[in-house]
């Protein structure tokens, strides 16, 4: 059997020979040690050669044969090494934005005499300030503890109530999800299904849980510092356009995922959002909250029909009919929000108010039929657009 430690050294020699410039080592500052320089010589290829095909495709739509071959190769490689850590139960997470990038790029690239780039491709949104890879091992459970850490309440709900603890032996806070007491058994099993769709996930952009205690019917789950309607009010006169963009791309990436895998979320707003904050204005947001999931397609819920949630598509008329359609409704309230941190929809201009109006149409034939396309869009944005709110 092949030894991790072995694989993991090797891949840090290799990559680690030739380190990446700093500018992307720090992305990766967190990473494991070992796949750090890995994760960073990669991203800095990558957006050399996708700067360059942006710019190709600016000039004359024709990608350089030198480019086209290393950019063939660079795929070859990447793909060498995620089989090469999966023989060793390593798996990890590309960004959305780049793994279609370099899917779409294999269908056109040739390696000789340089490649025509497609008219529909691009620009790509080459990512300088936020990790493109992470290990989904990355993230270490934490393990039940002997000791008991006092409890400081994070907020309530109307079926659970959420503490937290500072775990002195790791030194990390962990969040603490607690029914409530005399919750009707339907709702109780709500609850714990909440914890086996979270436990099942692994996604940056999806909120970690960890344990679950059928004592007291609570589950540890990771701790994040703010809700998206709390960090934004508060910081809503400094967040630079760029920021907000980055902000809407993690959302958007977190509920397309879920949606790959078959779930709709079903009560996504400003405060089922949650962002784990670094040094100003660096974030992770991270979605929560999953007691209303259902199975896309699913024509049964536990819910009835009278209406749950908290952003209601009009066109509704009953919560058992909630479907793709009406989460893009969600969706459009939120990036309205996260756009120009104010909670009504009409306040968005420019191709943020396109954007936004296509999701939140009440003629839902005219709404984005899925999140793949509103990524595509907002990708195109300028990092530097100021125009968003009326």
């Amino acid at each position: 059997m092949v030894r991790e430690d072995l694989v993991l050294s090797d891949l840090h020699d290799r990559y680690g020979a030739t380190p990446a410039d700093p500018a992307f080592l720090r992305l990766y500052s967190t990473t494991d040690s070992n796949l750090a320089p890995v994760f960073a010589s990669f991203h800095q290829r990558l957006n050399y050669l996708l700067d360059f095909m942006n710019q190709k495709k600016r000039v004359n739509g024709h990608y350089n044969a030198d480019e086209s071959r290393q950019l063939l190769d660079l795929i070859v490689e990447l793909e060498e090494v995620q089989a090469t850590l999966r023989r060793v139960g390593v798996e990890f997470w590309i960004s959305p934005v780049y793994q279609l990038a370099l899917d779409r790029c294999k269908k056109f690239l040739t390696r000789s005499g340089g490649s025509s780039i497609p008219d529909d491709f691009g620009p790509i949104a080459v990512e300088r300030y936020d990790q493109v890879f992470a290990s989904v091992d990355e993230v270490v459970r934490p393990k039940p503890s002997q000791r008991q850490y006092p409890l400081q309440l994070v907020g309530e709900g109307s079926y659970a109530i959420v503490h937290k603890y500072l775990d002195e032996e790791r030194g990390v806070y962990i969040a603490v999800k607690r029914a409530r007491k005399g919750l009707l058994p339907k709702d109780l099993k709500r609850f714990r299904a909440e914890y086996d769709l979270l436990r099942n996930l692994s996604f940056p952009y999806i909120v970690q849980a960890y344990a679950y205690d059928d004592l007291n019917n609570s589950y540890t789950m990771e701790y994040c510092d703010a809700t998206l309607a709390s960090f934004i009010s508060r910081h809503n006169a400094r967040l630079s356009f760029g920021v907000r963009k980055r902000i809407a791309l993690q959302f958007l990436y977190g509920v397309n995922y879920l949606h790959f895998k078959g779930i709709l979320h079903r009560d996504i707003s400003r405060r089922n959002i949650l962002v784990k904050q670094y040094e100003f204005p660096a974030v992770m947001v991270k979605l929560s909250d999953f007691g209303l999931h259902k199975e896309i397609g699913s024509g049964l819920t536990a819910t009835g029909s009278s209406m749950k949630g908290t952003i209601i598509d009009p066109t509704l008329d009953h919560f058992k009919d909630f479907d793709t359609l009406a989460e893009i409704y969600a969706i459009g309230s939120v990036l309205s929000f996260i756009f120009s941190g104010r909670e009504r929809l009409g306040v968005c201009t420019g191709r943020i108010g396109e954007i936004v109006d296509r999701c939140t149409s009440i003629r839902r034939d005219a709404r984005y039929s899925s999140v793949v396309d509103i990524i595509a869009d907002v990708e195109t944005l300028p990092m530097d657009d100021e125009t968003t709110s009326a």
